[in-house]
């Protein structure tokens, strides 16, 4: 079974850090706890398996590819307007239906061929003492975390080694990319830095870019012959309906004006292109073991953690009938609130959040908790789909939330970076 032990671990020089992070193996040791080949771990987690040998970073990877492959398909679906599979039919259909179509609708109308949706992703996994691997939450738009593994540059250039190594070899398509950021105040800005620097790209905010007869272009303001560069990619790291002012948010200060016609005539590519944001939603992720069977004809190799859907008058009904069995979310973690425990809240708190659920439904999901006796670790992975499934074989381990889940607030409880080869697990 799982003990989770944390205890004060000493920091190391980063060659050392470095040193073991290239000598990660995909396959299994013998190691018992996680952090003895992790020594720069803020905290140390202990790691006591009470069941055989197996390859978890094998499984997780195989696991996810099959995923994000069905996630591909269902949203070129969407975007083509094509019939969906009857079990897969509610996405289309009701409140959430109309909700989808209308963040769709800007998009159809032209799209530059075949789009490869999922770039680059964060993904929170449960992992109970039997090693049964469960997705609680996966963020393929603005993924966050990835900073936290190492803040020394040899991390950087590790993880691009290992994620995006084929940007080391495209000298050329880095001078024409840049990352798009909300800026400083923002949210994303740590993870967007040390992306950037994983890619070595500038970042810039949407006041740098702009459109000039078709072609984007970035304002240096470096000279005054080489004044403006072209840019032919953006990565873009600030949310779907801010990206465009013109066809979005029309409110919007964070985005380019003309972006996402650019990017349907083919004059930009956006890598995590507009759409993405859909996938990040809970509603839409539980469904994905059944994309996964109606789309794939598979079995699914990952199960994904139970969520009820709350515009379903029956599943609001059991909800209220069954409140101290379940913890409820906000349905979009890129906007969380503060969670309520039915096991633990008060009742003015959950008056007050039931309130708010049949306000606006659509906002909120509900989780089952875990058994106030389970064990177990939960873990947040990093994947690139840039050319084919790459999984980092490091993790950020921490111990799980009522339901299972990663925390509210990952900065300070995402402590423990853990190679994936030393869970031993099931």
């Amino acid at each position: 079974m799982f003990r989770g032990i944390p205890e004060p671990v000493p920091a190391s020089s980063a060659a050392a850090a470095a040193l073991k992070c290239r000598s990660a193996s995909p396959v299994f040791s013998a190691a018992a706890t996680i952090a003895d080949q992790f020594p720069h771990t803020v905290r140390r987690f202990q790691i006591i398996p009470a069941v055989p040998q197996s390859d978890i970073h094998g499984r997780i990877s195989a696991g996810l590819a099959q995923r994000f492959q069905a996630i591909s398909l269902c949203l070129d679906r969407l975007l083509a307007g094509q019939t969906l599979p009857p079990r897969l039919q509610c996405l289309t259909s009701g409140a959430a239906g109309a909700e989808l179509c209308k963040r769709l609708q800007p998009l159809q109308n032209g799209t530059p061929g075949r789009i490869s949706w999922l770039w680059f992703a964060s993904t929170d996994l449960r992992i109970d003492a039997a090693g049964n691997i469960t997705v609680l939450d996966h963020c393929c738009s603005l993924p966050n975390g990835l900073e936290l593994l190492q803040p020394e540059v040899s991390a950087a250039a590790w993880v691009r080694q290992q994620l995006f190594p084929d940007w080391a070899e495209l000298s050329q398509r880095r001078q024409g990319t840049v990352l798009l950021d909300s800026g400083c105040s923002g949210r994303t800005w740590s993870a967007s830095q040390f992306l950037a620097n994983c890619l070595q790209v500038p970042v810039v905010s949407g006041r740098d870019l702009f459109f000039d007869r078709g072609t984007l272009y970035r304002n240096t303001g470096i000279g005054s012959a080489e004044k403006h560069s072209r840019v032919t990619t953006v990565i873009r790291r600030i949310e779907d309906d801010c990206l465009d002012p013109d066809c979005l948010r029309a409110d919007s200060l964070l985005g380019v004006p003309g972006l996402i016609r650019g990017w349907k005539t083919a004059a930009v590519q956006l890598l995590s292109p507009p759409g993405t944001g859909l996938v990040d939603l809970r509603h839409f992720a539980r469904l994905v073991p059944q994309m996964i069977r109606s789309l794939l004809g598979e079995t699914p190799l990952l199960e994904s953690t139970a969520a009820l859907d709350l515009t379903d008058r029956a599943q609001l009904h059991h909800l209220l009938t069954h409140a101290s069995d379940y913890l409820i979310r906000t349905n979009d973690p890129a906007h969380p609130q503060r969670p309520l425990n039915g096991r633990e809240a008060h009742p003015l708190d959950w008056q007050e959040t039931l309130r708010k659920i049949r306000r606006n439904p659509l906002e909120w999901t509900a989780r089952p908790l875990l058994e106030e006796s389970a064990t177990g670790l939960s873990i947040r992975v990093f994947s690139s789909q840039s050319t084919c499934q790459r999984l980092l074989p490091v993790a950020l381990t921490t111990q799980p939330g009522p339901d299972g889940g990663i925390p509210l607030f990952p900065v300070p409880a995402l402590t423990a970076c853990t190679q994936l080869s030393d869970l031993q697990l099931s």
